[in-house]
Parts: structure tokens; sequence; C-alpha cells
């Protein structure tokens, strides 16, 4: 499962509910915003935030910039992430830095059900390597393609 923005934090919501009948989770410029949440079984994440994200922001808090008008205080990236690579019962993350582009390896877990962490260093709130979604949307993130990183993880699943 995946999306972006609300999308992303309905992603974080299906694998808490759903998530013994998932084989991965993908929430792009989203958080996990749903303090009852309680997965069924250990479940892979691959998430991708960016660090200028003014609607779903990184570190957490109410958006500066809201397209609708329902209040809202977002999870930082840090707890959101964190509370998926605690459940899989994973190892403190792996960096890796490519320019704009950090990704922190949650492995090995004891669950074999890895978390990774797509930073995105001056990332705004688009899909990363997509195409711009409105003329009034933030330009996409061009130095990762989402995508092609999310296929590459959901292939590392296996069945």
């Amino acid at each position: 499962v995946t999306g972006i923005s609300d999308g992303g934090r309905m992603a974080d919501r299906l694998g808490g509910e759903l998530g013994d009948r998932l084989a991965a989770i993908a929430p792009v410029a989203g958080a996990l915003n749903a303090p009852d949440c309680a997965p069924g079984a250990p479940l892979p994440v691959v998430a991708f935030h960016g660090t200028d994200d003014l609607h779903v922001r990184y570190e957490g808090g109410t958006p500066i910039v809201q397209a609708d008008r329902h209040p809202r205080t977002d999870a930082s990236v840090a707890d959101s992430t964190g509370f998926w690579a605690a459940h899989n019962d994973c190892a403190a993350p792996q960096l890796q830095v490519d320019g704009d582009v950090v990704l922190d390896r949650h492995a090995p877990c004891a669950s074999a059900a890895e978390v990774w962490v797509y930073t995105l260093v001056g990332g705004q709130h688009s899909w990363p390597g997509g195409l711009r979604g409105s003329a009034r949307g933030d330009p996409p993130f061009a130095a990762l393609s989402a995508s092609a990183a999310m296929w590459e993880f959901f292939a590392r699943q296996g069945d």
C-alpha cells in the first residue's frame, strides 16, 4: 500500500489495521497519526519525506501550509518510522548518504521486516521523481525516484 500526504497517512493506518494481510507499506510525505496503531504482525515499511515539506512537516507538528481546514498535529518522521522499527524489532539504522538523499536502513530485524527511511534534503510536499501535481503544487524532488526505490524495496520482500 502506498500513497502521498493523506494517502501516506492512509498507508500507515492500513498497516496498523491490516498489517497481517499486507506485504509492505510505503508512505510518502505522510505521518503515522494513529495513536491506537496495533499491527497484528511485523510489516516491511519504506518511507519517503522531504525536509522542507510545509504540509506534513519532517519534524512533526502543525502544518504551515494546509489544503483542508481540519486541524491536526502530525507525528514526526522519526516518531512514525521509529514506531515501525520498534514494532519489527529492528537494529539501529545504518546510514547511507548520496548527495541530498539520506537512507536510514533499520536492519537487521528479528522479523525480517525491514524499515527504510528516505530523507530528501530540501524535498517538499511532492512525489519524488514524479510530476508536479498542479500549478500550485510543490516541485518534485529530482534526485530520487520514489517509484523505483519503492519497487526495489517491495521486490526484496519476497512472497
